[in-house]
């Protein structure tokens, strides 16, 4: 039933090599917001844009009033904490309450340490996900990947 309404905001790429690794980041991103969001049909904002080889995304994803509260805060908090601490590792082999961990470990050495993995609740009843992921190009005529 989980059908999102989304809008995006991407500006145009050059062909890059992480694709593959792109598309589990945004199944971890989605599926959060199945699980979380308290919504069917939650109205989902994408952002992309590219600068140095390197590409921000953002994700704002609308959050039922029911599901954020005193103690999705907690769990947000100490899901920040063991990212920040660097215990994010043993947890993204178990299943349940993971995903933003896994995240974390997706974006693995790339995470640029100016600009880490940043998420929360803000304004307006929203969820936001956010991080700079560098990227390598594939050359113009480049078919050996």
């Amino acid at each position: 039933d989980f059908d999102p309404l989304i809008m995006k905001d991407i500006a145009e790429m050059p062909l890059f090599y992480q694709l593959t690794l792109i598309s589990d980041m945004f199944f971890i991103i989605f599926d959060n917001i199945c699980k979380h969001s308290g919504l069917t049909r939650p109205k989902v904002e994408i952002a992309i844009s590219e600068s140095g080889k390197q590409m921000r995304v953002r994700v704002n994803s609308e959050v039922s009033p029911e599901a954020i509260g005193a103690e999705a805060e907690e769990r947000v908090s100490r899901i920040r904490k063991a990212i920040s601490d660097g215990a994010y590792q043993p947890a993204v082999r178990s299943e349940g309450g993971t995903g933003l961990k896994k995240l974390r470990k997706l974006i693995g050495k790339t995470l640029s340490p100016d600009v880490p993995l940043t998420f929360g609740f803000c304004d307006g009843g929203r969820f936001r996900v956010e991080f700079v992921l560098p990227y390598s190009e594939v050359p113009y005529g480049d078919t050996s990947h």
